[in-house]
């Protein structure tokens, strides 16, 4: 499942409501920690969506770097 930037601002967004509003719940923390605990699982999501295109990135440049160096050495 792949996380657009805007939806990882969304999801930054809406784990913060969560959070908010399990410090503040006048209602049951049960719902609310299985609402938040929902939001950190999605946005835990995003993040190694993140990771994993930041890790491609990375050998990118690398495979990059390699073949720029190989031509300035030939």
């Amino acid at each position: 499942v792949g996380c657009s930037q805007v939806a990882d601002e969304n999801e930054f967004a809406q784990v913060d409501a969560a959070l908010h509003s399990f410090v503040f719940a006048k209602t049951s923390k049960f719902e609310e920690t299985n609402n938040l605990q929902s939001h950190l699982e999605k946005m835990e999501s995003c993040i190694q969506d993140f990771e994993e295109g930041l890790e491609f990135l990375f050998r990118r440049l690398i495979k990059i770097r390699v073949f720029l160096l190989n031509v300035l050495n030939h």
